[in-house]
């Protein structure tokens, strides 16, 4: 058999998450532009007014000009040097500024001028999300749920951290009670979806994500994720028409272009896949993860100098890409240039040592190189790792057959043939084993079957 093709292609989902901003003024019916004008003449009547300053501050939010935000929030800060929400309201500029230190120091100074800010801590929690200190977000939101056992949005914040700690269940827990709070918050929907996606019970993730589109119908992240599943579940007709809608509400989305790509690449249709990619990177040419899957498609069409140039820039960006690393091998052993590969795939075991397919690959390179006890030193241990790696009992039997060690390689084939009970390479081979072993009763059988097999 051939070296194990295997490509841990990178699917996103996106989680979303809620983050408060205390407004005293804000009227979403009211036009922005008239409201910015209205403020403005307020200003202008009472420039000593720093609530007039925060109330501008909080319309420009509201057309998402954050740098014309701070500058209002500063001024009603140099006005009122003790005006909390004001510090509360720029930390949030700041964060959608991608500036979560300084937006950091407004929530610590929120806090200090109001102990009780429940929206501080929650705000100051979701800055170390974006800083992904886990552990200091859940304790912000511990805090703001002791100061508001009620507040639905600190509930999915906590969420969110614990399912980037990976504790799926208790993030399960925390959107559960959001959504009991709030039995129309969309995004406690979706970031549950998110949650179930991880513990792969995908029909239950589905059904929050519809519910999330019920409840908002422009909620491009609720289609890219339910197509997510629909992938997963191999609906791909689904899956295409739930990231093209994706794509429609934000033709800008990088994420659904890349997960189109592989919905494509599925169904074979490979050029489509590469323009996918290729819009993603376009979109955002730092998206390791785009590069990662372009390779896969490049290397499914054999265009293994192209699938290693884009295994290479995902690796650049992101140095611990494992998958990448095994994948560049795979390609660079496909072209034998076999010493690359094995440097290649000993990399991704450093990077990652549970790694069982990057040992099968070693394993088959080192067959090939006729470095038989390596090999099967590899093969056993990727076995090890995953007792259902049909490939590497296959190979580790190959090996053990041209040893004529004939007892241990018809024990490895008899796994193979376990797992893979439609595959008549299995029987063929332990076929030949008890040849040589003189059971020609059982060796014909195999024989016999290995032919059935191969007929159909």
């Amino acid at each position: 058999m051939n070296i194990k093709k295997f490509f841990k292609q990178a699917f996103s989902t996106v989680l979303i998450v809620s983050c408060v901003l205390t407004s005293s003024v804000v009227n979403a019916e009211e036009d922005f532009a008239q409201k910015i004008q209205t403020l403005t003449a307020q200003i202008q009547s009472n420039p000593d007014s720093p609530e007039a300053y925060f109330n501008r501050g909080n319309a420009y939010v509201d057309l998402e000009q954050y740098e014309q935000a701070i500058a209002d929030y500063n001024k009603a800060i140099e006005l009122n040097p003790n005006y909390a929400s004001a510090y509360n309201n720029r930390g949030y500029a700041y964060g959608n500024l991608n500036q979560y230190e300084h937006a950091i120091v407004d929530y610590n100074k929120a806090i200090e001028l109001n102990p009780n800010y429940a929206s501080a801590y929650n705000n100051r929690g979701y800055a170390y999300d974006s800083l992904n200190q886990y552990e200091h977000a859940i304790v912000d939101y511990n805090k703001a749920i002791e100061l508001n056992p009620n507040y639905a949005s600190a509930y999915n914040n906590r969420g969110y951290a614990y399912d980037n700690l990976n504790q799926y269940e208790r993030a399960i827990v925390d959107y559960n009670k959001a959504i009991e709070l709030n039995p129309n918050y969309a995004s406690a929907y979706n970031n549950r979806g998110y949650a179930y996606d991880n513990l792969n019970q995908y029909e239950r993730a589905i059904v929050d994500y519809n519910k999330a589109i019920e409840l908002n119908p422009n909620y491009a992240s609720a289609y890219n994720n339910r197509g997510y599943d629909y992938y997963r579940l191999k609906k791909y007709k689904q899956a295409i028409q739930d990231l093209n809608k994706a794509i429609e509400l934000n033709p800008n989305y990088d994420i659904a272009y890349n997960n189109r790509g592989l919905v494509y690449d599925r169904l074979e249709k490979h050029e489509r896949a590469i323009a996918d990619y290729n819009r993603a990177i376009k979109i955002d040419p730092n998206y390791a993860v785009a590069y990662f899957n372009r390779g896969n498609v490049y290397f499914n069409l054999k265009q293994y100098e192209r699938a290693i140039q884009d295994f290479s820039r995902a690796i650049e960006l992101n140095p611990n890409y494992a998958s990448a690393y095994n994948n560049r091998g795979h390609a660079y052993y496909c072209l034998e240039q076999y010493e690359q590969a094995l440097q290649d795939f000993n990399k991704a075991i450093e990077i990652d040592p549970n790694d069982a397919v990057a040992y099968n690959n070693c394993g088959h390179t080192y067959k090939h190189l006729g470095q038989y006890e390596r090999a099967i030193q590899d093969f056993s241990r990727a076995i090890e790792l995953n007792p259902n790696y049909a490939s590497a009992y296959y190979s580790r039997g190959d090996i053990r057959f041209m040893k004529k060690n004939y007892e241990q390689a018809a024990t490895d084939f008899s796994k193979f043939i376990n797992l893979e009970p439609n595959e008549p390479d299995g029987y063929e081979m332990r076929g030949k084993c008890y040849q040589a072993l003189g059971d020609n009763q059982k060796a014909q059988a195999d024989f016999d079957k290995a032919k059935q097999l191969s007929k159909n």
